[in-house]
């Protein structure tokens, strides 16, 4: 996405330096002025092809060493069960949604089971934050990923408890404040937006360092094998 801009605005530093120094004769007088003008604009233009070039093509970090990749190996292992809690809780909820939703304010039972599944969901939440803060060791190389997912992981308790408050009101026959709703799921749509591009950065620079699918792979096998044994369970509603 950056190398269309790039090369729009090396495009814009080519044409300023053919323009630039006729614009500069017409409205300059003394031959000193003249000189200075095209200096400065000629300069211009130099700063503008540059600066188009490194945005299309952006300098690459670094390949990891061995030691590094191997941590973030590992990383990513301990991270994708923190997603996968993640995914798992949320999927709960939608189910929820998708069965009672409709029928949360005629049906008592219904809306037991809605405002049930949202209070979980609050409590997971809140046990993804501790799962996220007790996350130990967290190689340099991952330090992007890690902060743009627990921005995420704390947008998403934010989420939770403005969810669990808009039921409550539908219940009880009172505005739900849809438009804070609304608010409060475009910013997690863009924080989730933001870490999985914070992640995808972190995947490609591991693959040039040397990791195959095959690595991804078995972490992702361990964290659906520590998710299948994760016992825990939201206190009673």
């Amino acid at each position: 996405m950056r190398k269309i801009p790039g090369w729009l605005l090396f495009a814009v530093g080519i044409l300023y330096l053919f323009i630039a120094p006729a614009v500069v004769k017409t409205l300059m007088d003394a031959g000193n002025a003249i000189f200075g003008g095209m200096s400065l604009q000629i300069g211009i233009g130099i700063a503008l092809i540059w600066g188009g070039w490194l945005l299309a093509h952006p300098v690459r970090e670094s390949k990891l060493d061995h030691s590094e990749l191997r941590k973030c190996i590992d990383y990513l292992g301990k991270h994708y069960e923190l997603t996968g809690f993640q995914d798992k809780e949320a999927e709960l909820y939608n189910n929820a949604l998708v069965r009672d939703g409709n029928s949360v304010t005629t049906s008592p039972e219904s809306a037991n089971r809605v405002m049930k599944a949202a209070n979980r969901m609050v409590q997971a939440a809140s046990e993804l934050l501790i799962r996220h803060e007790n996350f130990k060791n967290i190689p340099d190389a991952a330090a992007a990923t890690h902060y743009a997912w627990g921005l995420l992981f704390m947008q998403w308790k934010s989420l939770a408890n403005a969810q669990l408050a808009g039921l409550e009101s539908m219940i009880n026959g009172t505005d739900p404040h849809m438009g804070y709703l609304q608010k409060m799921m475009q910013e997690n749509a863009s924080l989730e937006a933001s870490a999985h591009k914070e992640e995808e950065k972190l995947l490609k620079r591991m693959n040039r360092s040397g990791c195959t699918l095959a690595d991804i792979q078995q972490q992702v096998n361990k964290a659906n094998q520590a998710l299948s044994e994760d016992n825990w369970q939201p206190s009673p509603y």
